[in-house]
């Protein structure tokens, strides 16, 4: 199955892994058509607004495979397929099923998400989704690795960073210099492999952490690297999204 090959297979072992490049040019790739919204309806009528990584799952034609954070969604999923949608380029896309909503409740490194939606046309991008090994991801950690924070409108110096060793451990929450905003839960975080093509998807923003530094709290933005669970649940996301046969169903 394609799934399986697009996240497991972008790293080898650790003695193999691919080497880090510098990452391309922020404009020009179509790479911030990689980000869709996600709005939810809440029980006291205010909407939460989150943001997420539209993936390449395979020649699926019928859904899409999206990841985002657990916090900007109802706990319940059935909640979820009722009052969320995706929204791309102004259309509003119904959500099918949704895989460890609720789940930042047990910690931040927790909060991610699977969603799965309706095919989204046109012209948008698909992030393929690596797994890294534990010591591959602590070297580039080590090495201040170059990042990329994609968001939409945002210039380089908002855009492009590096990770930090500033979290207990990198294979639960990776720590970088980006800073974030209300709102931007969910954008995609990335990093240039000599061995891919363009750029590949390695965690999802959850927001910030604090930390005392002695005078001063101090704020660093953390992302949910991607890992075996939830590899594994963007697998099962996908093999649903090869079978869908698409049911319209009312939008609000």
């Amino acid at each position: 199955m394609r799934a399986v090959w697009l996240v497991a297979c972008l790293f080898l072992g650790a003695a193999e892994a691919s080497e880090i490049t510098p990452l391309p040019p922020l404009h020009g790739l179509g790479l911030e058509r990689g980000v869709a919204v996600v709005s939810c309806t809440m029980p006291n009528g205010l909407f939460w607004v989150s943001q997420s990584a539209i993936l390449d799952v395979g020649g699926a034609a019928n859904a899409d495979v999206l990841l985002t954070t657990a916090h900007g969604l109802p706990a319940d999923p059935r909640s979820v397929e009722r009052d969320c949608r995706v929204l791309v380029r102004g259309k509003r896309h119904v959500i099918a099923e949704v895989w460890h909503a609720g789940g930042n409740r047990a910690g931040a490194e927790h909060d991610w998400a699977v969603l799965l939606t309706q095919r989204i046309t046109g012209d948008v991008h698909r992030w393929r989704p690596a797994r890294a090994p534990a010591e591959w991801l602590a070297g580039a950690v080590d090495r201040a690795a170059p990042v990329r924070l994609v968001r939409r409108y945002a210039d380089e110096l908002q855009s492009d960073c590096h990770l930090e060793a500033k979290t207990a451990d990198p294979r639960l929450l990776l720590a970088y210099s980006c800073i974030t905003y209300p709102g931007q839960s969910g954008l995609p975080l990335v990093i240039a492999l000599d061995r891919e093509p363009e750029p590949v998807l390695i965690g999802v923003n959850v927001g910030r952490q604090s930390s005392w530094a002695g005078t001063k709290l101090d704020f660093t933005s953390v992302a949910r690297p991607l890992d075996a669970e939830i590899s594994a649940t963007i697998e099962a996301a996908a093999a649903r999204a090869a079978q869908t046969t698409w049911r319209r169903r009312g939008s609000r």
